[in-house]
């Protein structure tokens, strides 16, 4: 008779014992293939929700983005362009440049694919004594932003002044008893009133703005300009140093000053509006991980307390079935069976309880994670993530690793039987 007849024949006439040393076994490698999908299942999920919140976040980014452009453009520029031998202490103290500069330097700008500013407006601006009505007002000429064609266009924070029009400051227009449509004489020309500003609250409450060139001729100074006003780009974030070294680049023979209060602002705006996103990801991530870090401690506490039972009641129940079959391994050993045979039909039945035992709880175990995924409505993401493992080969794992500690747990047993003495077995029987 073979070995495998005597080792089939010996499991078919002690099924209990088989039956829960394979339960054992099978319950050890359900719980590890389950636990692994389960994991797998939370990684999954994990990126799903930080990607989804990702791009919740980055909507939520360009919205306040929007916003604070906005909210920017309402600021007014933050960027002033002047001539090098301006000097400051006279722009500070009279509010305005009395140096001048070409007005093509704006065009220039314009065209030199400049990055780190836009939204350039060359003006004219000067102190003037408007004699019509005896009042002290700051003129501005303008004749609109100069686009940049390298960028892309956005709405100007401030239009263009049609000829022939003025816009006069909230004083102006409140203590003079203009309104909309008026005619108005300024240096002995006729304007008509094209707007007029709400109060603001500073000096912009005294200005009148008139078309450039009409500024330009009534001030004799043609094609000439005393600033270029521009809104720092989001890329500087206030670094002042790298706008003045582009357009220093560009045009050598200006200054750049820049309004702390409102680029600040505005950079302020976007690093809170940053880190609040980060944080909030940050915080989601932090709290995924913590989950998935309980869940695997609580898996692998689970894994290894089946793992040892399963390993300690093998151990137990192959020693139980040597004792039981001593009478028979005697007279194996009086029918001439060397050590060697002993040993093998001993491993061999513990082969066949690890083999069989890991690969039945391999298949209980995916089943379970299928059902689950079943009553939540997510089976597709259930075999996906089945798939993404490689299930088969974690499977081999486990059921090539099982049946080796399923093994070795069986050596003490099988020792135990193959150096048994069959004449006394024989003369106690």
């Amino acid at each position: 008779m073979s070995l495998a007849n005597i080792i089939c024949r010996e499991i078919f006439f002690r099924k209990t014992n088989f039956l829960l040393s394979l339960f054992a076994v099978a319950a050890a490698a359900g719980v590890l293939i389950f636990s692994v999908l389960m994991l797998k299942a939370h990684d999954l999920k994990t990126e799903k929700i930080i990607s989804e919140k990702e791009a919740v976040l980055k909507g939520k980014m360009d919205e306040l983005e929007d916003a604070s452009r906005v909210i920017t453009k309402r600021m007014g520029f933050n960027v002033l362009v002047i001539p090098r031998d301006q000097n400051l202490g006279d722009l500070y103290s009279d509010d305005f440049a009395s140096k001048f500069m070409p007005e093509s330097y704006a065009q220039k700008l314009a065209d030199s694919k400049i990055i780190t500013i836009r939204h350039l407006l060359p003006s004219l601006i000067q102190k003037i004594k408007w004699t019509e009505k005896d009042r002290t007002v700051i003129l501005i000429g303008t004749r609109g932003e100069v686009p940049s064609i390298h960028l892309d266009p956005q709405k100007p924070i401030m239009d263009a002044v049609k000829p022939d029009t003025a816009i006069l400051g909230y004083e102006l227009h409140r203590s003079l008893g203009l309104k909309q449509g008026d005619r108005i004489t300024l240096l002995k020309k006729d304007f008509t009133v094209d707007k007029c500003f709400e109060e603001r609250g500073n000096k912009d409450d005294i200005t009148v703005w008139i078309n450039l060139a009409e500024a330009q001729e009534l001030l004799g100074k043609k094609g000439l300009v005393n600033g270029i006003m521009a809104l720092e780009c989001n890329c500087a974030m206030g670094d002042i140093a790298k706008v003045r070294q582009e357009i220093a680049g560009v045009l050598p023979d200006t200054q750049v000053i820049e309004f702390k209060t409102t680029a600040l602002a505005r950079a302020e705006i976007r690093r809170k509006a940053a880190d609040t996103a980060k944080a909030s990801l940050d915080s989601e991530k932090a709290s995924r991980t913590k989950l998935r870090m309980e869940r695997e401690n609580s898996a692998t506490a689970l894994v290894s307390v089946f793992l040892f039972c399963a390993i300690v009641m093998t151990a137990f129940l192959a020693l139980i079935n040597v004792k039981e079959r001593k009478m028979e391994i005697g007279i194996f050993r009086a029918l001439g069976f060397y050590t060697g045979q002993i040993y093998r039909i001993i491993l061999f039945r513990a082969f066949i309880i690890g083999l069989a035992g890991s690969a039945i709880g391999c298949i209980l175990g995916a089943a379970a994670f299928l059902a689950i995924a079943g009553k939540t409505g997510d089976i597709q993401s259930a075999v996906s993530i089945m798939r993404n493992i490689v299930f088969l080969g974690y499977s081999m794992m486990i059921i090539v690793s099982s049946t080796m500690l399923i093994v070795l747990a069986t050596i003490f047993p099988a020792h135990y039987a193959a150096q048994q003495d069959p004449a006394e077995i024989l003369r106690e029987e």
